[in-house]
């Protein structure tokens, strides 16, 4: 080998050593990087997002609103037996502690959110909604509603490890409707009796008294579609006389469940008319809920099924709220009023009467 051969052969070994020795450094600051990272990262409680899910069931709603090392999430409602007689809505609340390594307690609270309202001053929070931990330090509650309330309430949870570290939700309360009364034709009804029966080919008033209980929610709000909501009443047949007159109606068309919407909330008075005349325009009572008109052979029928349920039991009438009246689609009611139907006037009106003979001589 000569000198120039040897040279050369020592310079590449060298320059290969430099490079290595170079890779391994940055290798090494990288990894340094890495695990200093890792350990500051570790002092710190990781960030936790707020949910963002709020549970509503009947009146009182709970939704998470802020987190500072602790996580809030409400469950659906516990049973009964694990709540007072006297609670009227109820949710398990659950608190997350981060890390796991951090003591696992926490502390529970309630208050208003704004205690000197003219609704909530001089009130006791917990006459109103009460927080029970499973036990003493549980990271788990229940949060019942025992009556409604008008101011909104703040729940907060803090670690018994760093009472600095809190969580937050707000709990609020949908106000609900009370029906007082609901009349029809001049007559009062009940969901134990039919305390009216409607005519064929008579436009009745409805009449309905209501009103709200106390809420932070009120009851009227808009739809996800943006319009706003209203109380409306619902007229439908029974199941029995859709049973009884489709039986009746042979191969006639079978009734569906549909229904006759009245909005009744109005703001100046909570009266409207109700047509059960044969529908000339289509939106009467019959032509809805019949899908058609009064022909000869629906009135048949339609005695039939009246003959074998009795009259009392012809319609129902519930309340609800929605933001659309023109719809004929069923809406299942918590509470239905019983409605009648008078079978006296279920016949075809009179076109034309004759006889067999032009004259008669005695």
């Amino acid at each position: 080998m000569s000198y120039n051969e040897l040279y050369e052969h020592k310079r590449s070994d060298t320059v290969k050593w430099v490079l290595t020795l170079i890779a391994f450094i940055v290798v090494g600051v990288l990894l340094a990087g890495l695990i200093a990272g890792w350990f500051d990262k570790k002092e710190e409680l990781p960030a936790v997002e707020t949910e963002q899910s709020t549970v509503a069931d009947g009146g009182m709603s709970v939704a998470p609103v802020s987190a500072n090392g602790i996580r809030l999430m409400a469950a659906e409602r516990v049973s009964d037996a694990a709540v007072s007689p006297q609670a009227e809505t109820s949710y398990t609340i659950t608190a997350t502690i981060e890390p796991a390594s951090a003591r696992q307690n926490a502390n529970w609270s309630l208050a208003w959110a704004n205690g000197s309202s003219a609704w909530a001053s001089g009130k006791t929070v917990t006459d109103y909604v009460t927080i029970t931990p499973t036990e003493e330090g549980s990271l788990t509650a229940t949060l019942a509603c025992v009556k409604p309330f008008s101011e909104q309430v703040v729940l907060t949870v803090s670690a018994m490890g760093n009472a600095e570290k809190t969580a937050t939700c707000t709990v609020d309360y949908q106000q609900r409707l009370t029906v007082n009364s609901l009349k029809l034709g001049g007559g009062t009804l009940s969901t134990t009796s039919c305390g009216f029966k409607a005519q064929v080919d008579e436009t009745h008033t409805m009449e309905i008294d209501y009103s709200y209980s106390e809420g932070t929610i009120p009851y009227l709000g808009t739809s996800e579609d943006d319009y706003n909501e209203f109380i409306c009443a619902g007229i439908a047949f029974t199941d029995e006389f859709m049973a009884a007159y489709n039986k009746a109606n042979g191969s006639g068309e079978d009734l569906t469940k549909r229904m006759k919407r009245v909005n009744v909330s109005s703001e100046y008075a909570h009266t409207r008319e109700v047509e059960f005349t044969d529908g000339a325009y289509g939106n009467t009572v019959f032509y809805l809920l019949l899908d058609g008109y009064l022909t000869d052979e629906v009135i048949a029928a339609m005695r039939t099924a009246i003959g074998e349920i009795g009259e009392e039991n012809v319609f129902k009438v519930g309340i609800f709220k929605t933001d659309n009246a023109i719809s004929s689609a069923y809406v299942e009611c918590d509470t239905w009023y019983k409605l009648g139907l008078d079978l006296n006037t279920v016949y075809m009106a009179t076109e034309s009467i004759s006889v067999n003979q032009s004259g008669v001589v005695f």
